[in-house]
């Protein structure tokens, strides 16, 4: 590869990808393979090049997940926890409607919206804990 042919921009972004993933290790870093990004597999090393080029690769930290409230209220929400966060109340949803729905915690009755804007799902010991009140955006 000639100077001329590289793109520095691309090698500074990658450079900062690299240099966030050894900083903060939890952090997900992907490669674009294909046109599409993929988690990138090591034992990491950034300064290992036989796997991928920093020239010539697009690397990027994963980023996190959108959210957007939910489209309908589901009966399996009864008896899960919730947080509402804005008036720092810990609740079970007790009820629902689904013809207006309506979400019921702790004797108040919310909307969809305006539960993703306040709540965060509580300590249910699954993978929605404390994640927002909605639906991961694709």
């Amino acid at each position: 590869m000639k100077l001329n042919e590289i793109n520095f921009t691309q090698v500074y972004d990658n450079l900062r990808a690299l240099k966030r993933k050894v900083e903060c290790p939890d952090l997900v870093l992907q490669v674009l393979d294909n046109d599409i990004w993929k988690e990138y597999r090591y034992p990491f090393n950034a300064f290992d090049t036989d796997r991928r080029n920093i020239f010539e690769e697009h690397f990027r930290i994963k980023p996190e997940p959108q959210y957007r409230p939910y489209a309908e209220v589901k009966e399996e929400w009864i008896g899960k926890k919730v947080n509402i966060v804005s008036e720092s109340v810990k609740g079970i949803i007790t009820n629902i409607k689904e013809d207006t729905q309506l979400i019921s915690v702790a004797g108040n009755w919310y909307r969809l919206e305006r539960m993703f804007q306040v709540a965060t799902w509580g300590n249910n010991g699954d993978a929605n804990d404390g994640k927002p009140f909605g639906e991961v955006v694709e």
